[in-house]
């Protein structure tokens, strides 16, 4: 049906001599460009890091970090992806095509303001409004994907019982943060938008859509559109709400196994 598609990697890395067994991952994907929450996962799940073969093929994306390991007999893998709405949802086709059942992005935003995110609170989006290159081809709005909800309602109730410093609300996408003016921010706000990220959060709620997979988004604010931009504001406040934010996903995930009897047969 599609002219590039997963497959060909398996079928270039069969003829290089890999295993078929070689390609499998593991069933939940955490995504995180944090290197606070990075830290804290792979040492509290005792996570070794890990190099996909199949990325030896990929056509497009590949990891820039990758780590394996099981938080209470749960596989998982934690990878650093490349940046952006397009290159994060090709690396997620391949990992689904290859094993992947579920998938978690833990990611920062830019908040339009602290009366709708305050330095600290954790942004679960409902939706993801604003146009962004990589949704419409997965059969969604360009202006308007709403979220995955088995993730989404795995999150929230893992937030009311983890987290006292939460929000829930849409998220503006914006890919050109250099260009957002004021009367953006205003737009957004008027849609219900508590924060902007630059599209991964609305391709990924395709993507899960499509794949009929869950999909689950965290943020928290590490600038303020507001105030402009301070190296500031990334401080302990941040530091400490990213703990949170990996927590959140650990409990979540323990939870999504014990609902889903398929990933519950997977281990």
């Amino acid at each position: 049906m599609f002219l590039i598609n997963p497959d060909q990697i398996r079928r270039a890395a069969l003829s290089a001599g890999i295993h078929q067994n070689e390609l499998s991952v593991p069933p939940i994907l955490i995504m995180t460009f944090c290197t606070t929450i990075v830290e804290k996962l792979v040492l509290s799940c005792k996570m070794k890091e890990w190099f996909w073969i199949g990325s030896k093929f990929s056509p497009y994306s590949i990891p820039v970090q990758s780590f394996v390991g099981k938080h209470n007999r749960i596989p998982f893998v934690l990878i650093v992806p490349p940046m952006g709405a397009s290159p994060l949802i090709s690396l997620c086709e391949e990992f689904i095509h290859f094993g992947t059942r579920a998938i978690f992005l833990l990611c920062a935003s830019w908040s339009l303001g602290r009366k709708f995110l305050d330095n600290g609170e954790i942004h679960l989006p409902t939706m993801s409004i604003g146009f962004n290159g990589t949704s419409p081809h997965y059969g969604s709005s360009p202006e308007r994907v709403s979220c995955e909800l088995r993730g989404h309602a795995i999150l929230k109730d893992s937030l009311e019982q983890t987290c006292s410093s939460w929000r829930s609300g849409a998220v503006g996408s914006c890919e050109a943060l250099y260009r957002i003016t004021p009367e953006l921010v205003a737009d957004f706000r008027s849609m219900g938008c508590l924060s902007v990220d630059n599209g991964e959060t609305g391709a990924l709620y395709s993507l899960g859509k499509e794949k009929d997979i869950p999909i689950g988004v965290l943020l928290q604010p590490y600038l303020d559109l507001t105030e402009g931009w301070r190296v500031e504001y990334m401080n302990d406040t941040y530091k400490n709400t990213c703990l949170i934010q990996a927590q959140v996903v650990l409990n979540a995930i323990e939870q999504l196994v014990q609902d889903d009897e398929r990933l519950g047969t997977w281990f």
